[in-house]
C-alpha cells in the first residue's frame, strides 16, 4: 500500500462576540464521538482560502468572506494516516450556521474557547491550541 500525506484544512469561526468557536460533534468517519471544527481536504487546483470556503460552506452553510491562514500543522495519528492540516481564522462570514452533512455531523454549535468540550478531534486540536495562544489573530 503506498503511503500518502495528505493536506486537510480547518476553520476557526467565531461567534458575533468573538468569544466562542464552531464545532461538530463527528460521526460515521475518523474520529467519530469527537468535536471537530469544519474542514476537510484540499481539492487539486484550489488555494488554501478557496478550500476553507468549499468545505465551510458544505459542512454548516456559511459563506466564508475573509480568511487568514494562520498555521500548518503535521498530523502523524496512526501508522496508516499522516495529514498536513492547514488552520485558518474566518474573519468575516455570512449566514447561521447548520448541519448540512447530518451524515457526517450529530451536532454543530458554538462553545467557548477556554471551556471546550473535552474530546476535541485530534487533528482540531494543535490548530485551537496555537490559535488560543495567539489571540492577536482576531
Amino acid at each position: 500500500m503506498e503511503k500518502i500525506i495528505k493536506v486537510g484544512i480547518q476553520g476557526i469561526i467565531l461567534d458575533n462576540l468573538k468569544k466562542k468557536v464552531l464545532l461538530g460533534k463527528r460521526k460515521n468517519c475518523f474520529g467519530a464521538g469527537s468535536w471537530g471544527l469544519p474542514g476537510g481536504h484540499l481539492e487539486f487546483g484550489e488555494s488554501f482560502e478557496e478550500a476553507i470556503a468549499r468545505e465551510i460552506l458544505e459542512e454548516t452553510g456559511l459563506i466564508a468572506q475573509e480568511v487568514k491562514v494562520f498555521g500548518v500543522f503535521n498530523t502523524r495519528v496512526l501508522p496508516a494516516s499522516h495529514h498536513i492540516q492547514i488552520g485558518c481564522f474566518v474573519e468575516v462570514y455570512k449566514g447561521v450556521p447548520r448541519i448540512v452533512e447530518p451524515d457526517k455531523c450529530e451536532v454543530l454549535d458554538f462553545y467557548d474557547l477556554d471551556a471546550l468540550p473535552k474530546a476535541i478531534f485530534i487533528s482540531s486540536q494543535p490548530i485551537l491550541d496555537e490559535f488560543r495562544k495567539n489571540r492577536s489573530f482576531q
